[in-house]
């Protein structure tokens, strides 16, 4: 038991210095200790929805514009047969898009989610190839979409800038060689006005892919560092709930000094914290120091 005061009379206890004393009031400390920074593998899980989530919305902006080329469909169509097998075609894209979004929302891991993507993106380039070929080499419409899609082929697998390269690249080049090579009537300035779009779309891309790793970099030492924090923060609080238990005693008087600094009985001050009560008895020690003489006068009993 920690001692402080000095010795003296049973009314002039003067206070020395004593160490601080924990409080047991809920505080802003015992929060944070209820509510420890998450686990990496938990802060992984966190970012792993935040881009399905992502990827979610960027299939269903995608799905838009792609049903309202049908307008487009029968407009460039030369006949009924024509337009149909266009059409069909975009229905089953909006159905493989559904399905893809159906299964992206449902997938658990991040390796299923990229896979998926993955897949996803190079039959999207795939089918952009067939697009131009079925379109004719008459119209320039699906270049417009292609370079937009290259942007989002980026965005939708995070942290992996192979991964995202891949498929925008192969978008890009198909659709460069067919501006170039397949498609009539395109003239120089307008060629290399192409290839400098795609070659931005990729620079960008490859820059807000960059981004986004920069900032997983900093959540990760972010989090690092909340958890040495937080456990900086346990240590101080378990050594203030050992400093609690110290208390001042007189070692003359045995009174106890409270935290308002006042001096009461030991046992009024253990009473008042921990509901106990205290019965007067005398130890055989006490009883023969007090009571001796009487005791010895006393008969000897059978």
């Amino acid at each position: 038991m920690f001692v402080a005061g000095r010795f003296g009379s049973d009314d002039n206890c003067p206070p020395r210095m004593s160490l601080p004393r924990a409080t047991a009031r809920r505080s802003g400390a015992t929060v944070v200790l209820e509510s420890p920074p998450p686990s990496p593998d938990a802060l992984e899980q966190r970012r792993f929805e935040r881009d399905r989530a992502q990827a979610l919305t960027v299939i269903a902006i995608i799905a838009a514009p792609i049903a309202a080329f049908g307008i487009t469909d029968a407009l460039l169509a030369k006949s009924a047969l024509l337009l149909a097998i266009m059409w069909s075609v975009r229905a089953a894209t909006l159905a493989g898009i559904f399905m893809l979004w159906r299964a992206l929302r449902r997938t658990a891991t991040r390796a299923r989610f990229e896979r998926l993507l993955f897949g996803a993106q190079l039959l999207g380039v795939a089918l952009a190839v067939a697009v131009h070929i079925g379109r004719g080499p008459n119209t320039l419409i699906m270049t417009r979409f292609e370079l937009l899609s290259v942007v989002i082929y980026y965005l939708m697998i995070p942290g992996r800038s192979r991964v995202q390269a891949v498929p925008a690249v192969a978008l890009s080049v198909s659709s460069l060689a067919f501006v170039v090579f397949w498609h009539v009537g395109v003239s120089g300035p307008e060629m290399v006005s192409h290839v400098v779009c795609f070659v931005l779309a990729n620079v960008l891309g490859l820059l807000v892919g960059r981004h986004r790793q920069d900032t997983a970099s900093e959540e990760d030492e972010a989090w690092r560092a909340l958890a040495v924090a937080h456990e900086r923060l346990r240590n101080t609080v378990d050594e203030l709930r050992t400093l609690r238990s110290v208390v001042p005693i007189c070692p003359h008087c045995h009174k106890v000094r409270d935290s308002s600094h006042a001096w009461q009985q030991l046992e009024a001050y253990v009473s008042a914290r921990d509901g106990v009560e205290f019965s007067p008895i005398l130890c055989p020690s006490c009883l023969v120091g007090e009571f001796g003489a009487v005791l010895d006068r006393a008969p000897a009993t059978r």
